[in-house]
């Protein structure tokens, strides 16, 4: 008999509304009773059933904008350049001193709208120097245009990837250099043309009109910053793979430096003096690891007298106002 009412007090428990009846109740639940009935498999189908309902929402409604978005993915090409001619048109209409974060954002948004239309349209190619053709005559014009400086250095950049040689920024670096040891020579001559462009039209053509003058600091930052870093690299006993060429490319090598230094500090040609010469010590430091040592003594050695170069260079520019100052001056 106590049997059977036991098991009833225990069936009443386990089925509240047969107890809630008999107008019975069960008694309070302890905090871990009432943790192992949401870890029971009812509880567990109820948590997963839930789960599964919310991410059924969200695949729902994401697969609706999706299809949206493909459906108007034309329209969003359309707007995207229409925007960016916007900003141009802005640009137009608003004071000189606040045109440039306008034409900024319509220089960089058509780079991103190019690329966004070769991904709608599933345009393949192996060389991407189209693309960078496109952009260099877009920014070219919209330099002459409106005679932006920055605008101009953008159109030369995209002259230097034409030629293989790019800049890229990623999370925490930065990066640069040629696509491929076979161009190095190709733009690194084009490299200095413009520079010597530019050294003529500072000492031949002092009142260059605008159109010229507003690739004048890209011609130069550009154009030196890659003549010299291609010199530099074909100076290596690595590039050149045999002896025959490594020793007269030392020689020229320092004697184009040396020349571009003295160029610029005989005419005044800020700051060519202080490019070239940064160069210059990176080039004798650069000789230093340019031997096939077989141990690490050695490497370490060299490791040492570069070192011992960079910081002696930093150390007599910087103790001399006059060598100093050509490395710290912008473009005249």
């Amino acid at each position: 008999m106590y049997r059977s009412k036991f098991l009833l007090a225990v069936l009443l428990c386990l089925v509240p509304a047969i107890a809630f009846g008999h107008d019975l109740q069960c008694p309070d639940l302890t905090l871990a009773q009432r943790w192992v009935g949401y870890l029971s498999w009812l509880g567990l189908a109820y948590g997963l059933g839930t789960v599964l309902i919310g991410l059924g929402i969200l695949f729902v409604f994401g697969g609706v904008i999706v299809q949206i978005i493909a459906s108007l993915r034309y329209l969003l090409e359309v707007v995207a350049y229409v925007l960016c001619a916007s900003a141009i048109a802005l640009a137009w209409y608003s004071d000189p001193a606040y045109q440039l974060p306008y034409l900024m954002a319509a220089c960089i948004g058509f780079a991103g709208c190019v690329y966004l239309t070769i991904w709608l349209h599933d345009l393949t190619g192996d060389d991407p120097r189209v693309v960078m053709g496109i952009l260099m005559v877009v920014w070219g014009a919209v330099a002459i245009i409106f005679n932006q400086v920055a605008i101009g250095f953008l159109a030369v950049g995209a002259l230097m990837g034409v030629l293989g040689f790019s800049i890229g920024v990623g999370a925490g670096y930065y990066a640069f250099g040629f696509e491929r040891d076979d161009v190095i020579p190709r733009t690194t001559t084009t490299a200095f043309i413009l520079l010597a462009a530019f050294v003529a039209e500072k000492l031949l053509w002092p009142g260059a009109p605008a159109w010229v003058s507003v690739f004048a600091p890209g011609a130069f930052w550009l154009g030196s910053f890659v003549a010299f870093t291609g010199i530099l690299i074909m100076s290596f006993s690595w590039y050149g793979g045999t002896q025959i060429s490594y020793l007269p490319m030392q020689v020229v090598t320092v004697v184009t430096l040396v020349a571009a230094v003295s160029l610029g500090m005989v005419f005044n040609i800020v700051p060519l003096p202080g490019m070239a010469g940064t160069f210059f010590v990176l080039f004798w430091a650069s000789k230093t690891l340019d031997f096939h040592w077989r141990s690490a003594i050695g490497v370490g050695f060299s490791m040492m007298c570069c070192g011992g170069i960079l910081v002696g260079a930093w150390y007599a520019a910087t103790t001399n106002p006059e060598v100093a100052k050509h490395f710290l001056a912008l473009v005249h």
